[in-house]
């Protein structure tokens, strides 16, 4: 019998929230302040622009690219939502939206092809409703993410001469973030 190994793919580092997003903003999604949406460059994702979905029983991240082609069928899965019909869309990166009914209810679920997050029909109005202002802060994040990066990898590593071809207030912002992030890069304080 002819047996070959196949390698079973390794979770991917949880992101660390705390420190290790830069530039973040947040979108709350539902009154308890237990589901939101981030915005920014996530450091343990290759400092890679991008959203992440967190709920209350962990986080689905889709890179930036993943967002702009999911972006084209949010008014899909708001119909299905509202209609209560089915709906499935799916990326090649393996990111996905469906749409499904429990109990009675429609849910939007997010997922990055590891962990979803479930909306119900007002968290996905929400999202949509925030949907501007997300549109504004990522493309702020795109225009500069090359430069941002370069500040990144070179105020992490030490170099003291970092690129000034950002505005003034990212760069500041970037630093007092990166700073916090090589204090508790764990986020977690030690004693």
């Amino acid at each position: 019998m002819d047996v070959s190994a196949v390698p079973i793919p390794r979770a991917k580092e949880p992101i660390n929230l705390l420190t290790g997003v830069f530039l973040k903003s947040d979108y709350h999604l539902d009154n308890d302040l237990t589901k939101c949406v981030v915005t920014g460059i996530f450091k343990n994702r290759g400092n890679s622009l991008g959203i992440l979905f967190k709920g209350r029983k962990g986080c689905v991240y889709w890179s930036y690219d993943a967002f702009c082609q999911l972006a084209t069928r949010f008014n899909d899965v708001t119909l299905a939502v509202e209609g209560k019909t089915q709906f499935s869309f799916k990326v090649d990166t393996g990111e996905d939206i469906r749409v499904n009914m429990i109990f009675g209810h429609q849910y939007a679920y997010v997922s990055d092809g590891e962990h979803s997050v479930t909306l119900n029909q007002n968290e996905w109005c929400m999202f949509i409703n925030n949907l501007p202002l997300i549109y504004t802060s990522l493309r702020e994040l795109f225009y500069n993410e090359d430069l941002i990066r370069t500040f990144i990898d070179q105020a992490i590593s030490g170099v003291e001469e970092c690129t000034d071809q950002l505005p003034p207030l990212t760069v500041e912002r970037l630093f007092n973030e990166i700073s916090l992030y090589k204090r508790w890069p764990n986020g977690v304080c030690s004693s």
